[in-house]
């Protein structure tokens, strides 16, 4: 799938008038069009011009979503602001993003990234951290730090964070 046809999937998971007024919305586009461009064989160059564009919007709306990362179709994030997503993590089709949530390496650059896999909602405030994997339909609650992988379906809740089913 290519970043035009998920971000034809992220496009139906907003109403319109969040299309055309909500910075969350341009969070989501700006990712994309980053990745377009990081994803271009010949042209990747095109990333480094976009780059200073890029930076500009995620300082406005505090989100940092590199183009390097990769995120499945049907990106929703609601109410943008302090998010920031290592780019060696992975994230699945149909991810929501609440606001103020980390997600990365458990060391500042060099360690392995979580793994997201489809559906999974995070809450306000969580840290997902370290090489762990978070199953299919998973729902991270707020403020949860999460340090240990989880399987489909679970509430992860908690400091650490726990199974709550």
């Amino acid at each position: 799938m290519n970043e035009l046809q998920k971000l034809i999937l992220d496009t139906k998971r907003y109403r319109l008038i969040d299309i055309l007024t909500q910075p969350s919305w341009w969070v989501v586009l700006n990712f994309r069009i980053a990745a377009f461009l990081w994803r271009l064989n010949y042209f990747s160059f095109l990333y480094y011009i976009y780059f200073p564009i890029w930076r500009l919007i995620s300082i406005i709306t505090g989100v940092e979503i590199y183009g390097k990362t990769e995120i499945g179709g049907g990106l929703k994030v609601i109410h943008f602001g302090q998010i920031f997503i290592n780019p060696k993590t992975v994230i699945g089709k149909n991810c929501l993003i609440y606001n103020n949530v980390s997600i990365g390496s458990s060391d500042y650059e060099s360690g392995p990234c979580p793994v997201l896999r489809d559906n999974v909602k995070i809450g306000v405030g969580a840290r997902i951290l370290g090489a762990i994997e978070i199953g299919h339909g998973c729902r991270i609650g707020a403020n949860s730090v999460v340090i240990d992988s989880f399987p489909d379906d679970s509430l992860i809740i908690g400091i650490p964070a726990k199974n709550g089913r």
